[in-house]
């Protein structure tokens, strides 16, 4: 690790988080590692552009709030300029302002205290009922069987969509997909699954993706 007078740190060897050895024993105690031996470190050799990697809360916070210097525009270093050129972004973590704000105004209502407030007793239904579903195992597995099912019910809930069609939804995020050859990110497998139709009680049939609540 070498330090440099600009206040942040190399790498002296290869460093990918991914595959860090280090980091598959213990994420949270590694990361400590890095931030105690520097709060900013650089990387030039594992991607196709520098990996800065900010540690501290101080340093994260500012990043986020200064989108000109850090732009959300490509948030993976591991893709080439020509890539990040010829793909669509992902909407909306690969836009900055003022598109970025455009589709977030027509998320934050769903998101307002008021909007909050009023989904809570039936948020809190939802958990009760999934911790009573769990309760007769006597021992869970707490992300696959509560932290990954619990947000992604609610988010289906909100949506418009049936809940019991959850465990679906998240086989299919769980579901390995192929990277493309020309930029290494992944095909649609994942997110086809999101247009596949259901069927709804009045033995109709909808898309997921076309007006779920009409």
């Amino acid at each position: 690790m070498a330090h440099s007078d600009s206040g942040y740190a190399t790498f002296a060897e290869p460093f990918d988080f991914r595959i860090d050895e280090q980091m598959r024993v213990g994420q949270a105690a590694r990361w400590d590692e890095l931030r105690e031996q520097c709060p900013v470190h650089l990387t030039t050799t594992t991607a196709q552009r520098p990996v800065w990697y900010l540690l501290g809360y101080n340093d994260v916070h500012a990043a986020f709030q200064d989108w000109e210097t850090f732009s959300s525009t490509s948030i993976q270093p591991w893709e080439t300029e020509e890539t990040r050129a010829g793909e669509p972004p992902w909407i909306p973590v690969e836009i900055d302002p003022p598109l970025h704000t455009q589709y977030r105004a027509l998320v934050s209502p769903f998101f307002s205290p008021r909007a909050v407030a009023d989904m809570a007793p039936a948020i809190r239904e939802q958990c009760a009922g999934l911790i009573d579903s769990l309760h007769a195992k006597g021992r869970i597995e707490f992300v696959g069987d509560f932290a990954k099912v619990f947000p992604t019910r609610v988010f289906m809930r909100i949506m418009g969509l049936p809940v019991e069609r959850s465990e679906w939804i998240l086989h299919s995020i769980d579901t390995p997909t192929i990277p493309t050859a020309r930029s290494g990110r992944a095909s649609a497998t994942t997110s086809t699954a999101f247009s596949a139709p259901y069927s709804t009680s009045d033995g109709g049939n909808r898309n997921m993706t076309s007006s779920p609540r009409s």
